[in-house]
């Protein structure tokens, strides 16, 4: 029997059951479309985790001096410059142990409140020392805001922040002391205004040029950075291909299975069993490719806002999902179709009486 004939018969019995392809079209093409859809989500918001996070570290300038320590109140009078958003002076750390008995090492860093802002670990108005603690110390010591921390070098922090998990990072167990004024910083943190960062940069320069070896780098949240990429890599959507596929096949059995005895009709009127089954894998054929393509105009109408390199990626990445779910769903075709075309004839038919 030629191709031409299969693929008429295929034609005609799909068509013939006009309610069951409608319903077996959009079954399919929402199992599709939601293997790829879950990848272009997972692509896209780690797109613009990363994206996010390098455009506002570039525009955050950490500036230290191999040397030695840069002037304070220079740093400070940055945050005074126009095109600059912020300014503030961190000290090196040192390591301190909390509690009376102490029960905890963390290490503590002072610093100007141009730094918290940057930090975005804006402190309310509260009397005494007060200072900032990374999630690691809050969940080892149970401690929130005015908890009163009791140092071993005799004196005392009052909590009026605990960092969250994304901003902490590597800072962790860190307390980060508010100084209304420091002399001294080994580094001194910048936050520019869009459009201004090779203006300041020279201004840096400029303010801090009489130091030994100045050092200007961008900040990056690298814990963020590494956590998202992690992540990326570990990812369940990886699997969402598979996933669609399997269920594709799934449905292609069930929808496909009330005609088993029609399979059998043909071999009993004398149609090769190759035929038989080439009917059969066509007709599921016909059906995955026009959820496939549905699937894909349906995925394509959802990033109608989103930038032009993301779409490439997305198109990319979940693109082979897409046929990664293909693959799958003609591996499982051909077993579904053997299983629909195989057995005995007479038993087969005998069955649908």
């Amino acid at each position: 029997m030629s191709i031409t004939v299969v693929l008429r018969e295929a034609w005609r019995t799909t068509t013939a059951h006009a309610w069951r392809s409608i319903v077996g079209l959009t079954v399919m093409t929402a199992v599709l479309a939601s293997g790829v859809a879950i990848e272009a989500e997972a692509v896209h918001r780690t797109m613009t985790t990363v994206e996010g996070e390098y455009t506002q570290g570039a525009n955050v300038l950490i500036v230290s001096n191999q040397g030695g320590v840069l002037d304070g109140a220079r740093c400070q009078a940055l945050s005074h410059q126009d095109g600059v958003s912020a300014a503030g002076g961190a000290t090196s750390t040192d390591v301190v142990r909390i509690g009376d008995p102490s029960v905890l090492s963390v290490r503590r860093v002072r610093a100007t409140s141009g730094y918290f802002e940057i930090l975005d670990l804006a402190l309310p108005l509260m009397n005494g020392v007060v200072g900032a603690v990374g999630p690691g110390i809050a969940a080892e010591l149970g401690v929130g805001q005015r908890s009163r921390l009791k140092l071993s070098d005799a004196t005392s922090v009052t909590v009026a922040r605990s960092s969250t998990e994304s901003i902490a990072g590597e800072r962790t167990r860190w307390l980060t002391v508010l100084a209304p004024t420091l002399p001294a910083v080994n580094e001194c943190w910048v936050e520019v205004e869009p459009g201004a960062l090779d203006a300041i940069q020279a201004l840096v320069v400029a303010t801090f040029g009489k130091a030994d070896h100045l050092q200007v780098d961008s900040a990056h949240d690298r814990a963020l950075l590494t956590a998202t990429l992690g992540a990326w890599q570990q990812r369940w959507t990886r699997w969402a291909g598979f996933a669609a596929g399997a269920a594709a096949t799934l449905f292609c059995g069930i929808l496909l299975a009330p005609r088993r005895h029609e399979y059998a009709l043909y071999k009993l009127l004398g149609m090769p069993r190759t035929s038989v089954w080439l009917i059969c894998a066509t007709e599921a054929a016909l059906l995955t490719a026009a959820g496939a393509l549905l699937s894909v105009g349906v995925v394509a109408g959802t990033l109608t806002d989103v930038s032009l390199p993301h779409v490439i990626e997305i198109a990319r990445l979940a693109g082979a999902q897409l046929v990664f779910a293909l693959c799958t769903v003609t591996v499982g075709v051909a077993l579904v179709a053997t299983a629909l075309t195989s057995g005995s004839t007479a038993q087969v038919i005998r069955s649908r009486r």
